[in-house]
């Protein structure tokens, strides 16, 4: 028998373990405590593959069984494990558990909701969290498996034969790997909601080590990277999992995901949402109505108005995008896959969807500091339901009237093999 015929499947887990880990599972961190214009030099710190590097401690999906403790009130001192929990953070600047309520992801001082083990640890080492314990799902790990040791032997031949050159279709290729563990449409053969929301809470759990030992110098996270005032006791080398550092000159942050260095605006951009180039171009205008924005700010008794009625400044932008056919379909108008399209969005400066809308420091020196929202330790964070591949979806039929689908039927008819890609 062809060996490559033989296809190992894990075993099938409780389903409540399912809809605990589901509700568990939580993307990457794009937040940011000051916005506005900070002088130089601003260090960042990036994880050196830090996706590929957290699947290095998953636990093996065939020989791992998951006790339920659904009285539990006592963290275990060692292992994996997760935990339905209600935590409390100390007044600062820097938050550790995640929230989800109506789509958005945040970062409150209290809360409720399932979380796993490694960024339970995290946050009530680095950050002082406050843990109250109301169920639990113990791993028991009955082997020595270690199923993506091999990870580690792809990065090192990229980084041989060049990380950014001959190497880099390695680097998408393990990269990939977590992208098939969450996915959520299609077929989903390697779909695992353990393993998927195991990778983002690790590589997050990373993120705390450096909010720990300076919050202060902290200014922005963006999934892998911490940006920091002052250079950081972090481990820093070129091995797989740690930490590079690079030096801007200087940061202007608009919002989460959003920002560039003033003084190399030709080189130094990043973006989300819009191309870099569209930022690029619209930057004075960021900074023109900041300048004023902040200067309002300062008035005595404006600050309060301002923040009461949301008079947050926004920039108009042109991004040109393509319909693929998840974004047709989600809106319904399947004719438009495959089309491009020019739409104008506004990129504001509001923060009130990750942060607390009202509490904030304006600094002199050009920038403003920003603080986590507070809530009710009893609100429960919004997860979601196990995956279903069987689903239909409705998209508007020929006659302009609702129609029933199965999602699969656009992405099965589509060819294995393109002459061309999609451009403009």
């Amino acid at each position: 028998m062809n060996s490559f015929s033989i296809r190992l499947r894990r075993p099938e887990r409780d389903p409540l373990f399912e809809i605990a880990a589901n509700q568990a599972y939580h993307g990457g961190r794009f937040e940011v405590s000051h916005l506005g214009l900070l002088n130089g030099p601003i260090y960042e710190y990036d994880l050196r593959s830090a996706y590929p590097a957290a699947m290095l401690d998953l636990p093996c999906p065939l020989h791992t069984r998951w006790e339920h403790k659904p009285r539990g009130h006592r963290l275990p001192t060692s292992g994996i494990y997760l935990a339905k929990v209600s935590f409390s953070h100390p007044d600062g600047l820097w938050c550790g558990l995640p929230f989800r309520h109506n789509g958005a992801l945040f970062w409150p001082f209290q809360g409720t909701g399932w979380y796993w083990s490694i960024e339970i640890e995290a946050a009530r080492r680095f950050l002082g969290a406050k843990i109250i314990v109301h169920e639990l799902w113990i791993a028991r790990r009955e082997c020595d498996c270690r199923p993506f040791d091999w990870v580690r032997e792809v990065y090192e031949e990229r980084r041989r034969i060049g990380s950014d050159t001959r190497g880099y279709p390695l680097k998408l290729g393990v990269n990939s790997l977590y992208g098939k563990m969450a996915q959520r449409c299609g077929r989903g053969p390697y779909h695992d909601a353990v393993s998927a929301g195991l990778i983002t809470a690790l590589t997050r759990a990373r993120l705390l080590e450096p909010l720990g030992r300076d919050p202060e110098a902290v200014v922005m996270l963006a999934t892998d990277a911490v940006f920091s005032r002052r250079p950081l006791a972090l481990d820093v080398g070129q091995g797989l999992g740690q930490w590079e550092c690079h030096e801007w000159p200087d940061l202007f942050i608009a919002q989460p995901g959003v920002y560039w260095s003033p003084s190399k605006l030709s080189k130094l951009v990043k973006s989300r949402g819009a191309p870099r180039s569209v930022i690029g171009e619209a930057a004075p205008r960021f900074v023109e109505l900041w300048n004023e924005w902040h200067d309002l700010l300062r008035q005595p008794g404006a600050r309060k108005l301002i923040l009461a009625e949301r008079q947050i400044p926004s920039v108009p932008v042109t991004v040109r995008v393509f319909n693929g056919c998840r974004i047709a379909l989600h809106r319904g108008k399947p004719w438009l896959a495959g089309k491009w399209e020019d739409v104008q969005r506004c990129e504001s400066f509001e923060w009130r969807t990750k942060r607390d809308p009202n509490r904030i420091t304006v600094c002199d020196e050009g920038y403003i500091v920003t603080f986590p929202r507070e809530q009710s330790i009893f609100a429960e964070s919004e997860g979601y339901t196990p995956a279903d591949f069987d689903r239909l979806i409705e998209i508007s039929g020929e006659n302009g009237g609702p129609v029933e689908i199965d999602e699969n039927i656009l992405l099965e008819a589509m060819p294995d093999h393109l002459d061309f890609l999609p451009h403009e």
